[in-house]
């Protein structure tokens, strides 16, 4: 009986460990955190599986109830995990390549509406996926796409977002504070550790181009990005564009300034 209990409890670890996978909530751009979320609920999970084994088995007669009781709090758990399951499922069956021989337009419809289920909820990295895989099958306009991968980096890397964030809001108020090079030494760091944070690439590249006025030091950090072997779709597109409205912003504020100079130096030599 204890090497069957033991197979219930192993089975039950690894059915979690693989559900919550699908948790919504998984953003990947902290996997510490993801990986905590992933493991507190597949542990709370085995200790109401254990508790229930246990139950069952001091008691026969009140087996029933115990499943039941456990279940209530299981269904709460996992709810979430298992509508994003199905739902993926379920778009992949619609979805799949069997189903369709060159271009279909019922197939990419289906991917632009989930495209757009996705970024209404918030889930970028998952819509940043699929506008890769979108690119990737050419069926679908390169500048629509380009145009959703701008408004999903725009989202991804506003100060709400960066403040939201407990490894870059520190780094975020440096940057405010005009503390720009200790930014710098603290992003490098932080992509040493995760160099596929693209919080910290974005705020490193907008304190090379805008606050230290180093742009070849953002297209630098842009290609070493784009060398990877699965680069994140139109990145660099959305950086280099950040990168020429920063420039292109102090370039006018230089013009401006030395507009006025001109002008007072030359009231003063007439």
């Amino acid at each position: 009986m204890g090497l069957f209990y033991a197979a219930i409890l192993l089975g039950t670890a690894a059915l979690s460990w693989w559900i919550s996978g699908y948790d919504p909530k998984l953003t990947g751009e902290n996997k510490a955190d993801d990986l905590s979320r992933r493991i507190l609920r597949c542990g709370l999970t085995l200790l109401l599986m254990a508790g229930g084994l246990a139950g069952a088995a001091s008691d026969p007669r009140f087996a029933g109830s115990i499943a039941i009781i456990v279940a209530l709090p299981m269904v709460i758990l996992w709810l979430n995990c298992l509508g994003e399951a199905l739902a993926q499922a379920f778009h992949s069956l619609i979805d799949s390549p069997s189903n369709s021989s060159g271009s279909n337009p019922e197939q990419l419809t289906a991917d632009l509406d989930r495209l757009a289920v996705l970024s209404n909820r918030g889930q970028i990295y998952q819509a940043l996926q699929l506008c890769g895989e979108l690119l990737k099958k050419g069926e679908v306009s390169r500048v629509a796409m380009e145009t959703m991968c701008f408004h999903l980096y725009s989202q991804m890397f506003s100060d709400e977002s960066l403040l939201a964030s407990p490894s870059m809001s520190p780094i975020h108020e440096l940057c405010e504070a005009g503390r720009f090079t200790e930014a710098e030494s603290h992003l490098i760091k932080v992509l040493e550790q995760e160099p596929e944070n693209l919080h910290a690439v974005s705020l490193l590249i907008r304190v090379y181009a805008r606050d230290l006025q180093q742009p070849e030091k953002a297209r630098a950090l842009i290609q070493s990005l784009e060398s990877r072997p699965n680069p994140p779709p139109m990145f660099s597109a959305y950086a280099d564009s950040q990168i020429k409205e920063w420039l292109g912003s102090f370039s006018s504020e230089v013009k401006s300034d030395e507009g006025i100079e001109s002008l007072l130096a030359g009231r003063l030599i007439k």
